[in-house]
């Protein structure tokens, strides 16, 4: 009778060494792309987010309910109101896992004409990586708001009052929009991260700006450092690196376009230069665009850019939840 077991002289085939680490490979591959989908604190992801902080992001915004705000107070809320969302979903059984680690830039400065920096306030200023801990330890501020609401479509606008938790404020007051010093500083400070950390999930990178970078000679040294960024990766995949354009427009406004999209684009080459600078969206997030925004593109083969072209400030939110909601 055979056996499937090797015999004493090894002369049925069998090398159980060799078959044993090709079973393991096989194994690990089939759960790393399991895994592929999830944030754990084995994998954990880290989210880098570069700010704009120019004049031009002080202009005002008024929503259909008249409430009046700049494109800064609202990137700063949907930043703030992104951190909390994320301390909540680390939170399990009444404690908070370090799923995830924070680095914020901001760029714009009224001093130093092309300048990028770290951007954290009060108590975490001058730190670099923030672990989702230490963000939920060092709220700066806490403010109530009251505001007008509609509960429900075609429904009587209500006043609402909620409390907001604040890590960053909002800041406009740079004469200049150095993009590419803070895409630089970006590549520095991940790939610095990535060295001991190789084995994460892949980074997740939000450049939130309103206008032209004005520190580039060619819209092709953008293009450049982002590659380079999108470059950066770890065993489970490359770095994610959406870039959204604000803008009160109404027209010419692009969310996630697919590869076939950039027509629509070409003829405006700081729209096609973000476009090829923004990543190629992974499965994982094409799966929960899907699910928040209901678009069919999301749920087709079409290659699908990391990429916004003049939406409102409102209206970034969904965008920092769709890159980084992952099952947990």
């Amino acid at each position: 009778m055979s056996s499937n077991l090797p015999d004493k002289n090894n002369t049925n085939g069998i090398k159980p060494i060799g078959d044993a680490k090709k079973i393991f490979d096989t194994r690990t591959k089939v759960y790393r792309n399991i895994l592929e989908c999830r944030i754990t604190r084995r994998n954990p992801c880290a989210i880098i987010m570069l700010i704009d902080q120019s004049a031009s992001m002080g202009r005002k915004y008024v929503d259909a309910l008249n409430n009046e705000s700049t494109a800064s107070d609202r990137v700063a809320e949907a930043v703030n109101a992104f951190f909390e969302h994320l301390i909540t979903k680390a939170t399990k059984s009444h404690e908070i896992r370090d799923y995830y680690s924070f680095l914020v830039i901001g760029y714009g400065n009224e001093e130093k004409e092309n300048y990028a920096s770290l951007a954290w306030e009060g108590t975490l200023k001058g730190k670099e990586w923030v672990s989702v801990k230490e963000l939920s330890e060092n709220i700066q501020e806490k403010i109530i708001k009251t505001e007008w609401k509609v509960p429900y479509p075609g429904g009587e606008p209500t006043q609402q009052t909620k409390t907001e938790k604040v890590w960053i404020k909002p800041k406009s007051n740079g004469n200049n929009t150095p993009m590419l010093s803070a895409l630089k500083l970006c590549k520095e400070k991940l790939e610095e991260f990535i060295e001991t950390r190789s084995d994460n999930f892949p980074p997740v990178v939000f450049n939130i700006t309103d206008g032209l970078p004005t520190d580039i000679n060619d819209l092709s040294e953008l293009v450049e450092v982002s590659n380079q960024i999108k470059n950066i990766d770890t065993s489970f995949g490359n770095t994610v690196l959406f870039n959204c354009l604000l803008s009160n427009l109404n027209e010419n406004r692009i969310r996630m376009p697919t590869l076939a999209e950039l027509e629509k684009i070409d003829s405006n080459k700081f729209h096609k230069a973000l476009f090829e600078a923004s990543s190629i969206l992974p499965e994982f997030i094409l799966k929960e665009a899907f699910i928040m925004l209901k678009e069919d593109k999301f749920n087709q083969s079409n290659p699908i850019k990391a990429l916004t072209l003049n939406i409102k400030p409102s209206e970034v939110l969904p965008i920092f939840k769709i890159g980084t909601n992952t099952n947990l």
